[in-house]
């Protein structure tokens, strides 16, 4: 039994890659898992314990401990590289982007036999820095969960192939009546595209429709839109729903509270404007929600471009709309509504049919291929 440590963001976070991550604990725990190095983790909302010591449990009692990595990213370097020095893994993984990953590469490059490297990547945007490149050549084994990248990195002779992740969490269609609502969540972000969001609501407002829309974001800390002037100033309090709990990007609502809010809506929307996994609408998909999407990162890949401008069901999973087109975007969700039984359930009969359940089964693969596990991990499909 070989030794891994995974550096990835908290798995307390608020953020659809920390889904990623506790897949990843539940899936490695029985192979020596010996900790996560993480950034974005916060000791004021999850403290250390007695002996200053900070671990991550889930609710399945699996336990790891956590090294959190200093914000200064010269700092964050030095503190990575003295972890593993200190714990000497056979195996490091990392979740994330090329940015928050590639100081692997520089580690690597200073003794290419330290360690074995698998790449996990949620990746956005392409293209990337020379350097980051080079350092990204370094990596053993590196996994993408889109095509796009996949396709950018095969271009400059970085070997990848594409995954796609479908989490373990349960979400599913509880074959109930369902409201006139639509769910969207995301990140208080520019990228999310929120304006796309408040752009619609306006829309049903201005038409007095009777929609709603469910807002799953991170209303309660230092976002970049204030939220509740945004809704007051467009008059659209009665059209956005916010949840009831406080929600940060340091916790939120539970899978199960999740699950119903989808189980009400009709729709759901991702609005980004570069979504690297489509977790979201995955998600949605299984709890029996439309999806409803812009023509960009991985929905290139979920969709048919050549039906960009019609109503006709789209592609493999969905509809989409054209980017920063308001009345585009409104037009689809009219159209969806008046057509949801010609719809409904379709996205999902899609996505079990061509989005099998093997993420965990390929790293447990990659993994073997690399000699470096005996024993196989525990696979949680979707």
């Amino acid at each position: 039994m070989k030794k891994i440590i995974i550096l990835c963001p908290s798995p307390y976070l608020n953020i659809k890659n920390s889904r990623i991550v506790k897949d990843l604990i539940q899936s490695l725990q029985k192979n020596n898992l010996l900790a996560l190095c993480c950034w974005g983790h916060n000791s004021l909302f999850f403290p250390p314990d007695e002996n200053n010591v900070s671990f991550y449990e889930d609710s399945n009692g699996v336990k790891v401990q956590l090294y959190p990595v200093p914000e200064n990213v010269s700092s964050g370097a030095v503190y990575i590289y003295n972890v593993i020095n200190t714990l000497k893994p056979d195996i490091v993984m990392s979740v994330g982007s090329m940015e928050e990953s590639s100081i692997l590469g520089g580690i690597k490059a200073l003794d290419k036999e330290a360690f074995k490297w698998i790449s996990i990547l949620a990746q956005s945007t392409v293209p990337v820095s020379g350097e980051i490149l080079e350092y990204m050549s370094y990596c053993d084994k590196v996994v993408s969960l889109n095509d796009f990248t996949t396709e950018y990195l095969s271009n400059n002779k970085v070997g990848c192939e594409t995954v796609r992740f479908l989490s373990s969490a349960k979400f599913f269609n509880k074959n109930q009546e369902r409201k006139r609502e639509i769910v969207c969540f995301c990140k208080n972000s520019k990228e999310s595209n929120l304006g796309a969001v408040f752009g619609l609501a306006k829309k049903i407002k201005d038409n007095n429709l009777d929609i709603k829309i469910n807002l799953i974001t991170n209303k309660d800390d230092n976002g970049e839109y204030n939220l509740d002037f945004i809704v007051d100033d467009l008059k659209i309090r009665d059209i956005i729903i916010f949840p009831d709990k406080s929600s940060t990007i340091y916790y939120g609502l539970e899978d199960e509270e999740i699950n119903d809010i989808m189980n009400n809506s009709q729709i759901i929307i991702d609005a980004s404007i570069c979504s690297c996994s489509g977790i979201s609408i995955i998600e949605g998909i299984s709890a029996g929600c439309i999806p409803l999407t812009n023509h960009v990162g991985i929905y290139k890949e979920f969709v048919n471009s050549s039906y960009m401008e019609s109503n006709s069901y789209m592609g493999e999973l969905g509809f989409n709309y054209s980017i920063s087109n308001i009345d585009d975007l409104f037009e689809k969700v009219k159209y969806i509504f008046l057509n949801i039984e010609v719809f409904k359930n379709q996205s999902k009969e899609k996505l079990f049919m061509n989005y099998k359940g093997d993420f965990l089964l390929k790293i447990e693969s990659i993994i073997e291929e690399l000699g470096i596990l005996n024993n196989a991990a525990k696979i949680y499909s979707f």
